[in-house]
């Protein structure tokens, strides 16, 4: 285990900022400066190649629902082969700030998403005077590479949503995850998946603090992502979407059903080959922002407001399950 890996399983871990590269992740602290925003612009980009990036680095490997991206543009890169270069030309006008001419293209080193929540009550419940989907949008992915020096969330995800409201977002939400996975290698070394965290970038935003989520029962596979009870329902109850669940699960080691199978009986089977993990989540930290013209967003209605401290504690580490991965 590293100095950096017991520092985040410690009080303060959120003195600490995480950076990605092809699934892996690394920390930089939050005090370290040197992040030069004349160096960058946040361009608006189609969400293919968005997810991609995602897809490329984020440790799930996986992308979100997306309705915006938008990607941190290194205008003087260096040469780095997990950076996608990108033609600014096109996007110049709608780049944030607006790069000199001289910019003809840069460097993809950050992502960020705007979607749709898997819960859709909760949009309406954060906005009720918005339109979901369309008006309001969750941010769900934020993916810097390991190159881009601390605090650059901050400026990227409010030019982020600055260029969303350009288009009509006057809302969006965010949800942070204060429980935190790790798994212990066969030699007895903590690996940190992800920390739990309590939003500070998100407090950087001024972000307005909403009640905290409702405390549940999570189950935890393998490859350190949870599966909602939502998945779990949707499976259990032949819904529309219980195939990609499925398909999720034998890509973690679950044997495939065959036809006729009772779905039931194979799902609770395959939580129990793969060494699910479950375990009591006390709720996410939630933020909400207005978007849009400040006139505009005085009248946002915004929901679940607490006063108050933001958020600082961050609970105990959850260990990932070993499983049997093909």
């Amino acid at each position: 285990m590293t100095t950096n890996h017991l520092a985040l399983m410690l009080p303060g871990a959120e003195q600490w900022c995480q950076r990605w590269r092809r699934g892996d992740h690394s920390w930089r602290p939050t005090s370290e400066g040197g992040f030069d925003p004349a160096r960058y612009t946040v361009a608006p980009l189609r969400t293919a190649p968005v997810g991609q990036f995602i897809a490329q680095h984020h440790y799930s490997r996986s992308r979100a629902s997306t309705v915006l991206g938008y990607v941190l543009v290194d205008l003087w890169p260096d040469p780095d082969p997990d950076a996608q270069w990108l033609d600014l030309q096109p996007l110049r006008r709608d780049c944030l700030p607006e790069p000199g001419r001289a910019h003809k293209r840069g460097q993809i080193v950050g992502a960020l998403t705007l979607g749709n929540p898997m819960n859709r009550f909760v949009l309406p419940a954060t906005f009720p005077g918005l339109t979901p989907y369309k008006q309001a949008l969750e941010l769900n992915r934020l993916v810097l590479l390991d190159r881009v020096l601390a605090p650059a969330e901050s400026w990227f995800c409010a030019r982020s949503l600055r260029l969303a409201g350009r288009l009509g977002v006057r809302g969006v939400l965010a949800y942070c995850d204060p429980v935190g996975r790790h798994r212990i290698q066969p030699d007895g070394t903590v690996e940190i998946l992800t920390p739990g965290h309590c939003g500070t970038v998100y407090a950087a935003m001024s972000g307005r603090q909403l009640k905290r989520g409702r405390a549940r029962v999570h189950l935890l596979l393998p490859d350190g992502t949870t599966l909602v009870g939502r998945s779990a329902s949707k499976i259990v109850g032949g819904e529309r979407g219980a195939q990609g669940v499925i398909q999720r699960l034998i890509k973690l080691g679950a044997t495939a059903p065959k036809p006729g199978t009772d779905l039931t009986a194979w799902f609770n089977g395959t939580l129990k080959d793969l060494g699910v993990v479950e375990y009591d989540h006390p709720g996410n930290y939630k933020f909400a922002w207005p978007t849009g013209p400040r006139k505009q967003r005085r009248r946002v209605d915004i929901r679940g407001v607490v006063d108050g401290p933001y958020p600082t504690h961050i609970f105990p580490s959850v260990a990932v399950p070993t499983g049997r991965p093909r």
